[in-house]
């Protein structure tokens, strides 16, 4: 049992830190939406062919063990009870994306605040790591649709060729290659380069919905997917915890959460800035 003198001292400690995830994740989104008026879109890529058994299986063959998760099912058991699960799941994954729906509880999750290592005053909410804990069985139904938009994206050539972040077959140093290769070829002319690096703090947490939506519409992302996006954005709520620490439940009304295999869709980083 906690002394009165422990509880206050506990909650002396995580207030601040408390405070500051709440303002990371409580962004509001902006008072007037920056989506254009009566846009006309370009038409969107016919809906993929519906999810098939063996995306499941491999989706889940892919999940880390014993990684932490947010229904108390450990992933080894959704793995060892695959040949029992993988038709379920099938049957709902399907059901989701036909009915434009989603599945309530699984937009409820844990927002663990970490320790940042090494730093020297944890007292200050900026030595903590917000990351989000989610249903694995939601996690395997967006993984499987954005690794779906991630072939679709390189099969249309939605991106251009200058985008490498998230995309198979491209790496830092291609990207820092290539880079090379434009001051270089600047240098044999005479020009002077001058570089502008850009660090986006927080733009996952401060996600537009309806400005991503438009973009994604912009893009030609088929309208099933667009649908799905939007309802895993719509509605959800969240609950800090902190070492022992369990807040109540906070409604999310903007932002996309560290965590979320959306967050590693392709596209993202350049649907959330233009």
């Amino acid at each position: 049992m906690k002394t009165e003198l422990q509880e206050r001292y506990t909650e002396a400690r995580i207030r601040p830190v408390y405070l500051q995830a709440c303002k990371y994740l409580l962004s509001p989104p902006p008072l007037n939406s920056s989506v254009p008026c009566n846009y006309e879109y370009p038409d969107p890529l016919p809906d993929s062919p519906k999810i098939t058994i063996k995306q499941v299986e491999h989706h889940i063959c892919r999940l880390s063990p014993y990684k932490a998760c947010l229904d108390d099912i450990p992933n080894i058991v959704l793995q060892q009870c695959i040949n029992l699960l993988s038709q379920r799941l099938l049957f709902v994954y399907q059901a989701i994306l036909k009915l434009g729906t989603y599945f309530d509880p699984w937009r409820e999750f844990t927002t663990v605040v970490l320790r940042k290592p090494g730093k020297p005053n944890y007292e200050i909410p900026k030595a903590y790591c917000p990351i989000a804990l989610l249903s694995t069985m939601a996690k395997v139904l967006t993984e499987i649709v954005a690794e779906d938009m991630s072939w679709l994206v390189e099969r249309h050539k939605l991106l251009p060729n200058t985008h490498f972040g998230e995309r198979p077959g491209r790496t830092t140093m291609d990207a820092i290659h290539h880079l090379i290769d434009k001051i270089k070829n600047a240098w044999r002319k005479g020009s002077v380069v001058s570089i502008l690096f850009l660090d986006i703090e927080e733009a996952f947490p401060n996600a537009v919905t309806d400005r991503l939506i438009h973009n994604l519409r912009r893009r030609r992302i088929p309208e099933q997917y667009i649908c799905f996006i939007k309802q895993l954005l719509t509605g959800c709520r969240t609950k800090l915890k902190f070492d022992d620490f369990i807040s109540e439940s906070i409604e999310i009304l903007n932002g996309i959460g560290q965590g979320n295999p959306l967050s590693m869709i392709p596209t993202s980083s350049t649907m959330l800035t233009y």
